[in-house]
């Protein structure tokens, strides 16, 4: 399998920031897949200036710090959801619907490729039967979903 790792093992992010983490987040089970968007923005569009993984804790808030100082924000979709396979199906259908109908957010090429490396990366684990207990947990997940909570 190939490893998804947290972007502070990968180098340098999109500022230049130096390495911080070698975690595999697979392997880990946890983690995050964060966006990163101009505050400046304005109106109902989103252009997402770049797609991350960190592990939580020290690296996602490192990295969130950082890109807030920079005048940017992060959303993120924990990876405990998303390496469930009913989870990350809805995930991957919630990114397509948004950019083929809704046209509120707009990628740069470079986070374009990296959600498209991250997403091949996340379906390894995750496009399989899911057990029983996996079915379970999505099912509660979503009545709790449906209720607001």
């Amino acid at each position: 399998m190939v490893a998804l790792r947290c972007t502070c093992e990968q180098g340098t992010n999109l500022w230049g920031v130096v390495s911080r983490c070698r975690k595999d987040l697979l392997e880990e089970g946890q983690g995050v897949v964060a966006f990163v968007f101009p505050l400046s923005s304005s109106g109902s569009e989103r252009r997402i200036a770049a797609v991350y993984t960190a592990c939580k804790g020290i690296c996602d808030r490192f990295m969130r710090s950082e890109n807030r100082d920079r005048g940017y924000g992060t959303t993120y979709e924990e990876l405990e959801d998303l390496i469930h396979p009913h989870g990350f199906l809805r995930w991957d259908s919630a990114l397509r619907n948004q950019l083929r109908y809704a046209n509120r957010e707009y990628y740069s090429p470079e986070a374009y490729e990296t959600l498209n490396e991250i997403t091949l990366k996340i379906s390894q684990k995750v496009l399989r039967q899911p057990t029983t207990e996996e079915r379970n947990k999505y099912l509660e997940d979503q009545r709790l979903r449906d209720l607001g909570l």
